[in-house]
């Protein structure tokens, strides 16, 4: 928390202070009115696809930068990731890891790259990843993944847009990396 409680970006969740008291730990946070991106995970809830592309750039920004900061989150999704009007803020910032392996991060960035592309067609997810990564930084994270196990939730949206639009999202990236 005391790593995460530095970072100073517009789009990630301020920590103001870190403490105990009476053997309580305790967290200040920025307050930050939004809805979890998790919410607009339906086909009657989706977001424009502009302003995913949009969100996507921003989320990328503050992870690059929490990464040049030393910090990695380790906990992408939807629900982490809350937007009001035309603000986006990253949370759960505070549980972020400092210096995890380059196996983490990999899986990290896969996994975000994954998510993105269930909503966006995966080649304008993968064009904007390779503003902040390589193409052997992405070739990586995609081979880190082979034996991880995608979450349950996340099994369901992909299964839902291979139904959708006939598009294997998994095997799409892995062609593209």
């Amino acid at each position: 928390a005391e790593s995460a409680g530095r970072l100073n970006h517009p789009n990630i969740i301020a920590i103001y202070d870190t403490g105990e008291d009476a053997n309580v730990a305790y967290l200040a946070m920025e307050y930050f009115e939004g809805t979890a991106l998790n919410e607009h995970a339906t086909m009657d809830t989706l977001l424009p696809p502009k302003w995913v592309l949009e969100l996507s750039a921003r989320a990328a920004e503050a992870l690059h930068y929490a990464h040049g900061q030393g910090v990695v989150h380790r906990d992408i999704k939807p629900a982490n990731l809350l937007v009001r009007d035309d603000e986006v803020r990253l949370i759960d910032v505070a549980f972020a890891t400092v210096r995890p392996s380059p196996w983490r991060q990999a899986v990290d960035l896969a996994n975000m790259i994954i998510i993105l592309g269930l909503r966006v067609d995966p080649v304008v997810v993968y064009e904007h990843a390779t503003r902040f990564f390589t193409d052997d930084d992405i070739a990586e994270a995609f081979a880190a993944t082979r034996g991880v196990t995608i979450p349950s939730q996340s099994r369901s949206w992909i299964k839902e847009k291979s139904r959708k639009d006939g598009v294997e999202v998994l095997a799409e990236f892995k062609g593209l990396a």
